[in-house]
């Protein structure tokens, strides 16, 4: 946006200078051949060399006019607070991601559009600054330019700063970025080997697969068979649940009856220890008898020698007859 303060001390000079050069320089005005070419450079070179010179001298005879500098303040006001906005106060981003990779260009971009508005603000000050030197009572607006520039110097090597940081991000993520596109490379011939391999293996697992498929039917046949097999072992264990339930009836019997086999062998251990005890009696019994019988035949045969002696001896004496 560019400023200009006019007011009804403005001096017309310098536009009634160029009026007059245009004029005068009009084809068919000075020269009476017409040649555009050699008119407008004529009209060039003429303004060129004196302009500078018409232009000073009136700013040089009206510093000393009454100026509006309520409405210069404004001017000067208004400009340094459209820079502080658009500009001072503009917060550029300057911290940039790498990892993951970001695209930064966006901060690169802000930051060359606000160093270009910057260097058309300085222009536009230097120019205000220069028409306000004209003028007296213009000092402090002139400070205030001033100090506006030197924040827009500060903000320009701020900016200039991140504008290199930035670059130095970007190069480094074009670094890094050449080094993803080997990897890339690399794992692309990486995939095509894997995918001659998995065309090879997909092959291989078809084949496994319809084996599996061969087995799989082998399989369900056998399952059908264990199947039988095991209504068959649960006919099995029923039987066998019922028998077991007939010999655990048969080991209850069983058990009663070995029962009434302890008691009576137990009573058949108590007859026998009397039939032990009689018997023991009787061998006392008989070994009596026996002493009584050899005693029985001692005495048989002491009778007998004593009949044999009576017969042979005439003697009185007659042993037999002691008793």
């Amino acid at each position: 946006m560019s400023y200009f303060y006019i007011n009804k001390n403005m001096n017309i000079i310098p536009f009634v200078y160029i009026f007059s050069l245009y004029v005068l320089f009009t084809p068919g005005i000075l020269f009476k051949k017409n040649n555009n070419i050699i008119n407008a450079l004529l009209f060039a070179i003429v303004w060129y060399i004196t302009f500078d010179f018409v232009e000073r001298n009136p700013e040089y005879m009206s510093q000393d006019m009454d100026v509006d500098v309520d409405g210069l303040k404004d001017l000067v006001d208004s400009l340094n607070k459209e820079i502080n906005e658009k500009v001072i106060n503009v917060d550029v981003k300057n911290e940039y991601i790498t990892t993951p990779a970001t695209d930064n260009s966006g901060i690169i971009q802000l930051c060359e559009e606000k160093i270009q508005e910057i260097v058309d603000y300085k222009q536009q000050i230097e120019d205000l600054s220069t028409q306000l030197a004209s003028y007296a009572g213009t000092r402090e607006l002139i400070a205030s330019l001033k100090n506006t520039v030197s924040r827009l110097e500060e903000k320009e090597a701020e900016l200039m700063n991140q504008l290199d940081l930035a670059n130095e991000t970007i190069a480094n993520q074009k670094t890094t970025i050449v080094g993803k596109d080997n990897q890339i490379e690399v794992l692309d011939q990486s995939i095509q080997q894997k995918d001659g391999t998995i065309q090879t293996q997909t092959e291989t697992i078809n084949s496994k697969n319809n084996k599996i498929g061969q087995k799989n039917s082998q399989i369900n046949h056998l399952n059908n068979n264990i199947g039988q097999k095991n209504n068959e072992i649960n006919n099995l264990n029923n039987n066998i649940w019922h028998q077991s339930n007939e010999i655990n009836n048969l080991n209850n019997n069983i058990w009663h009856q070995n029962n009434e086999i302890n008691d009576l062998q137990y009573t058949i251990g108590q007859q026998n220890t009397q039939i032990y005890n009689l018997q023991y009696t009787i061998g006392q019994q008989n070994s009596e008898i026996s002493m009584l019988n050899n005693t029985i035949d001692e005495k048989n045969n002491e009778l007998d020698n004593c009949n044999t002696s009576s017969s042979s001896s005439s003697s009185s004496y007659n042993p037999c007859t002691i008793m």
